[in-house]
Order: C-alpha cells, then sequence, then structure tokens
C-alpha cells in the first residue's frame, strides 16, 4: 500500500481544528461563568493589570480586565445570584461579598485597592449587609486585623457596628468586639493599630457613667433651719 502524505496532513489538520475548537469552546464558556459570578468579579476587580493574564486558554487566565470587572458588578445583577464551579470549588460562595472585597485590600497596586473600595461602596448600595458575619467574623473585624483604617471607617460611616462580637468558641479573641480586638491585638503589635483604633474611637458610644449628669447629694439641698 502507498503511503499517502496528504491525508495523514487532512488527519494531522483536521485533528488540530477539533483541538484548537474545544479550546475555544471551553475558553468562552469558563470566560462567561467567570463574567457572571460576583466572586470571581470582585477578585478580577482587586487584580494588578500589569500581571494578569488575559488569555483565554489559560486555565489562570481571563480576557476580563480589572475595569471591566468592575462595570460589570456596577451594571448587571446576574452574577449576585450565580455561584459558578471555579467557586465553588474554592469554598467562597458563601463569604459576603463585602467581607470578600475587603481581602483583597493592600495585596495589589494602589489603583487596585481603588477598584475595590469602589466595589466595596457599590455592595453596600446594593444593600448587602454590612454586618453579615462569616465564619464568627464580620467585615469591620476583619479590617481591624487588617489594621486598614480605611476600610474600616468606610464600613462604621455606613453602619457597621464596633460592638458585634466575635464568635469563635476557642479562640482568644472569641466575645471581644472591634474595640477589644484592637486593643488585644495593640499589645501583641504596638503601634500598628493605633490608626484603626482612633478611627473606632470616633464611633464609640460615651459611657453612661460619663454622660449621666451629675445627681446632687442630700446636702446641696439642705437648707438651714432659718429658711
Amino acid at each position: 500500500m502507498a503511503f499517502k502524505p496528504k491525508w495523514v496532513l487532512r488527519l494531522f489538520c483536521s485533528l488540530a481544528g477539533m483541538a484548537l475548537l474545544t479550546g475555544f469552546v471551553l475558553a468562552v464558556y469558563r470566560t462567561y461563568e467567570r463574567a457572571g459570578d460576583a466572586h470571581i468579579l470582585t477578585q478580577l476587580a482587586g487584580f494588578d493589570e500589569r500581571r494578569q493574564s488575559l488569555n483565554p486558554f489559560s486555565e489562570t487566565g481571563c480576557p476580563i480586565t480589572p475595569n471591566m470587572a468592575v462595570w460589570i458588578l456596577e451594571n448587571f445583577n446576574h452574577p449576585y445570584s450565580h455561584c459558578c464551579p471555579f467557586s465553588r470549588s474554592l469554598g467562597i460562595c458563601g463569604t459576603p461579598l463585602i467581607m470578600w472585597a475587603g481581602r483583597g485590600l493592600g495585596t495589589g497596586p494602589v489603583v487596585a485597592d481603588e477598584r475595590l473600595f469602589r466595589v466595596v461602596r457599590h455592595f453596600i448600595r446594593r444593600g448587602e449587609n454590612v454586618n453579615a458575619s462569616h465564619d464568627g467574623l464580620t467585615a469591620l473585624h476583619e479590617a481591624v486585623l487588617f489594621a486598614n483604617p480605611q476600610y474600616a471607617e468606610m464600613l462604621l460611616t455606613h453602619g457597621a457596628n464596633p460592638y458585634a462580637t466575635i464568635q469563635r468558641p476557642g479562640k482568644k479573641s472569641h466575645g471581644l468586639n472591634a474595640f477589644e480586638l484592637a486593643e488585644l491585638l495593640s499589645t501583641r503589635n504596638p503601634g500598628r493599630f493605633d490608626t484603626v483604633r482612633s478611627v473606632l474611637a470616633k464611633f464609640s458610644e460615651p459611657s453612661p457613667t460619663a454622660s449621666a449628669p451629675e445627681t446632687p447629694t442630700p446636702s446641696s439641698h439642705r437648707t438651714s433651719g432659718n429658711d
């Protein structure tokens, strides 16, 4: 039987074409899935554009830029009701969005933080619960842990409760509110939490003892017998 290189070439081209088509379909599907997931979009919003791979054929690459991710979050409702398989595999679907965005602060360049703060403000406007708890912590507790005064002040300004306590039985922080947590952390790392403690102090309630009017003593009302 004579060897026919044309058939081999055609077979090779067909297989290569199928591989490219399959890769393209998977890339489109992966991009669609991630564009429809608020957690993934939030993560993308905090990426460093200089280091992000836009290659859709890469497992970790995504053609959605950080600015595009912010735009999608601000203009579409679908991502807030969808959790893609990738997010489920990471176990992040139940993480409150405000808290998820806050965890990206300080991990990239300043421009990435600006995008994430914009995303946090949008989540608050949408009605996301600023006091939502996850694993016993609220977003404000994490803002204190991260020693991020700007994040803490944003949360407090929009209704975060500094008196909400940590619910982590068996941990030293269990039962502590944001003030007490900041104080505990300050003993371990003096100076690092001073600014966030100053922010918290602006939102503390006055002590009942300090705010109560002075009660007159009986002697102050005592009159002389000549009156």
